[in-house]
């Protein structure tokens, strides 16, 4: 219990309009009555002490709140029997699913079927191909027409290129319309065929192929096939159809149409 002593700066309290001291109004404000609060005031001499004008509130009727286990809450549920086997199960469950999910993605990654190998492409269809017009490409004798010796001398070029193939258009014998007078031959023009098998085993040295430009659907008037199936000839009679006119019909023997 507090002791009440003789203040020396003491002052009357001030007695407000209902006769009622300050302190005992403000007392009043501050606790509710019924509440069982309790404000204690201590004076600031008392017990010869500098308490320094100390108030002590004693709240009472108000419930505390959970702020967690004490120690020896905790030790209790640490040392339990229970808890302890409880902790080692749940240990041993964690790493028993680890490994589990760990050993389903390697076996996962084990069995998958792996991708097909995409299919091997033949030389035609793995490289680009370079279409030369022999007759206009590159002139080797200086005759003002391109030939094969000129396009022997440009193979490295076409390799560095990075050409697979060599497409050579129309280096038969033909005429001014393109009608082929001998598949068997080349242009004389052009070179000969010792000059076309020089280009063929340089182009096999280099690594490139060689696509001759062949249409077979017709020929030169002046082509031993069709000569001979003109004169009916055996094995060329069904090489070209035959219609008669006026003047004669179809060669015996030779197929013809009207």
């Amino acid at each position: 219990m507090d002791t009440a002593v003789e203040n020396e700066n003491y002052k009357p309290p001030h007695v407000n309009e209902d006769g009622l001291e300050r302190e005992e109004a403000v007392t009043d404000k501050l606790v509710a009555s019924g509440d069982g609060t309790k404000i204690t005031f201590t004076n600031s001499k008392a017990d010869g002490k500098d308490r320094n004008g100390d108030a002590k509130i004693e709240i009472q009727g108000v419930e505390s709140q959970f702020v967690g286990l004490s120690k020896e809450e905790l030790m209790k549920y640490a040392t339990d029997p229970f808890w302890i086997r409880l902790r080692m199960a749940l240990f041993v469950l964690f790493w028993l699913l680890w490994v589990a999910m760990l050993v389903g993605a390697v076996a996962i990654i084990v069995l998958t079927p792996r991708c097909a190998p995409p299919p091997r492409l033949a030389w035609w269809q793995s490289s680009p191909v370079y279409n030369v017009e022999v007759a206009s490409f590159s002139d080797g004798n200086g005759d003002g027409t391109g030939d094969f010796a000129g396009l022997l001398s440009k193979l490295d070029y076409i390799k560095e290129l990075g050409m697979g193939t060599l497409l050579l258009r129309s280096i038969f014998p033909s005429t001014a319309m393109g009608a082929v007078k001998d598949y068997m031959a080349v242009d004389p023009t052009l070179g000969s065929l010792d000059d076309v098998e020089a280009l063929l085993n340089a182009t096999k040295g280099k690594d490139l192929h060689v696509v001759l430009e062949i249409n077979p659907a017709f020929t030169s008037n002046e082509h031993e096939w069709f000569t001979n199936s003109k004169e009916g000839k055996e094995g060329f009679q069904d090489l070209f159809v035959w219609e008669g006119d006026q003047e004669g019909s179809a060669p015996e023997g030779v197929m013809g149409s009207r």
